[in-house]
């Protein structure tokens, strides 16, 4: 997974103060360090296994680095059924349920899950950042 350590230090480098992260994986030691040495706001995914992560740790999300935030899916209401959920592990659901959104080949189709409600919690933490620059993951 050499390629998203790449990708966390580019964006460190670049000064970027929020990556989106809608992907788990296993979490190689250089990935680990990349994430707890990037500056800004890590929002990953919790993933789509409908496991408590506290017994079976979903990573980068299962991860205790200050600087990430763990979103789980809602279909508005409440839990996904199928979304990874915990009491302590889990920082916010938000809505990742019939989400349109672009897809292979130039095409947009509704998808469902912590990917689809990831990036819903990064553009708010995004808008928060536009109003207030000054904002840390402190």
């Amino acid at each position: 997974m050499a390629i998203l350590t790449e990708a966390i230090n580019y964006a460190s480098q670049k000064g970027f103060p929020i990556i989106n992260f809608s992907i788990g994986s296993v979490v190689y030691s250089s990935t680990e360090e990349a994430i707890k040495n990037y500056p800004g706001l890590f929002v990953a995914a919790a993933g789509n296994n409908g496991i408590d992560m506290t017994d079976k740790p979903f990573y980068p999300a299962s991860l205790d680095i200050p600087n990430i935030i763990t979103v789980g899916n809602s279909s508005g209401y409440e839990r996904s059924s199928d979304s990874n959920y915990s009491k302590t592990g889990v920082d916010l659901f938000a809505r990742g349920f019939r989400v349109f959104s672009t897809f292979l080949g130039s095409k947009y189709t509704y998808m469902s899950g912590t990917s689809m409600a990831t990036p819903h919690v990064t553009g708010s933490a995004a808008l928060a950042l536009s109003l207030d620059p000054d904002l840390s993951t402190d």
